[in-house]
């Protein structure tokens, strides 16, 4: 909207020119009216009746009159159809139909400031990658060395929004860069759009857990500054780590990949030792869930999985929403209460990337993670190993327990995480047990 104002005022300015040339030249008119066509009328002995000489001068300066007016009135006009234009606040459409129109808009852009925070539908990127991917690419290729700043939640960062995005390499421009806030808060999204020349306009509408929100649209100085100092504060506020520079140069599944950044969404195999012995096993993953839980979450990080004893018997089932759980970087912190069993307490969680992972799994892709747990009422700690996989599935049903004990006690042993000893004590509970397993 912001050049919609300008071509208005442009032309405004155009039109203003026209009839003030035209002005003066009949003014100038009434000039030579009044002084030339007398001394021609005597150079050429014609007589002509004053009266008729000063009627036509007379109407040339009223007519010059008239038009000054209309011009006054013109400038009046168009000054009134700027403020009008310029405070208002446009409704854009259903944000399934505007993607297309901020895709163009893209193309003349500079600066972009975006927040993605606290959407539960996923399916809305499925349904619309094409027309969102489209717009990071007008963005990227528009040829202008701008930066585009996106601030997103814990949740939304591995969305595979990013891994979308369609680009040419040699076209890329400009710096694209991701900060992210610690929780996924519920907000009214929007998308400040900077063009040359300091317009900016801003779209806005953008709701948590709407698949089809209002978008409006507004240029409006005082509009603008409202979200830019919104986004301010948000960027201000606690971030998980620093911001994140998006490489279009490399894989796309690694385009987010920084030096200490961990992918967390997968399935973690862990054990925890009290006091140099293994006593139990966890296997859970970490997701963002697509759908709506048996407990009614969506869209949000989910840990979900179960707790096993040193004999692999069933303790509780490991189920954390995005309440219970707190992101800093590669540090997790969860609050975890059971109301089955009672049990209740803090568990802290710190991720490290796998590369050359010596396990029986060789995936560069793969993580570490260490920590601990207490129970609430305890003073006994129980510290945490573990590291993730794509063998096994913690949700899967029946769970292969056996097999994933042995699997992960062997990938602690040969990433030296592990003693010996820890190892054949553990192994040999797991062989016992499973002598004793009904059939």
């Amino acid at each position: 909207m912001a050049k919609k104002v300008n071509s208005k005022t442009k032309k405004l300015q155009r039109r203003k020119r026209t009839l003030q040339i035209g002005n003066y030249f009949l003014f100038g008119s009434s000039f030579l009216t009044l002084t030339i066509i007398p001394w021609l009328a005597e150079m050429l002995n014609v007589t002509i009746e004053d009266g008729i000489r000063l009627s036509v001068a007379l109407l040339a300066a009223i007519t010059g009159l008239v038009i000054q007016q209309y011009l006054n009135k013109e400038d009046i006009a168009g000054a009134i159809e700027n403020i009008k234009n310029d405070t208002k606040i446009e409704y854009a459409g259903p944000s399934t139909e505007v993607l297309p129109r901020i895709a163009r808009k893209m193309k003349h852009a500079v600066d972009v400031k975006n927040t993605f925070v606290g959407i539960d539908e996923y399916d809305y990127d499925e349904r619309n990658g094409a027309e969102i991917s489209q717009i990071y690419t007008s963005w990227l290729e528009n040829g202008k060395e701008g930066t585009w700043t996106d601030i997103v939640g814990p949740a939304q960062l591995f969305s595979g929004r990013y891994e979308q995005i369609s680009v040419r390499k040699k076209k890329i421009h400009g710096t694209h860069e991701i900060k992210i806030l610690r929780h996924s808060t519920p907000i009214v999204n929007f998308t400040i759009i900077e063009y040359e020349e300091d317009d900016t306009e801003v779209f806005f509408g953008w709701m948590a857990g709407s698949r089809n929100s209002n978008i409006f649209l507004s240029s409006d100085r005082h509009a603008v500054k409202i979200f830019s100092k919104y986004f301010e504060k948000l960027e201000n506020h606690r971030l998980w780590g620093p911001p994140i520079e998006v490489n279009y140069s490399a894989q796309k599944h690694k385009r987010l990949r920084r030096n200490d950044l961990v992918d967390k969404i997968g399935n973690w195999m862990t054990i925890s030792i009290r006091e140099g012995t293994i006593v139990t096993y966890g296997f859970f993953t970490i997701e963002i869930t697509k759908k709506p839980t048996s407990m009614g979450r969506s869209g949000i990080v989910f840990i979900d999985g179960l707790l096993l004893d040193r004999s692999l018997n069933f303790i509780e089932d490991i189920n954390h929403g995005q309440e219970h759980i707190s992101h800093y970087t590669n540090k997790m912190f969860i609050e975890y209460g059971n109301s089955n069993t009672g049990r209740k307490g803090f568990c802290f969680y710190e991720f490290e990337q796998g590369i050359n992972n010596p396990a029986p799994e060789p995936d560069p892709e793969s993580g570490y993670v260490a920590g601990f747990f207490i129970d609430q009422g305890s003073s006994i700690r129980n510290d945490i190993l573990g590291f993730k996989t794509t063998l096994f599935s913690p949700t899967s049903d029946p769970f292969p327990k056996f097999e994933a004990a042995i699997y992960t006690l062997e990938t602690l042993r040969k990433q030296s995480r592990i003693t010996e000893a820890q190892y054949l004590d553990a192994y040999s509970k797991i062989e016992a047990a499973k002598e004793t397993e009904p059939t």
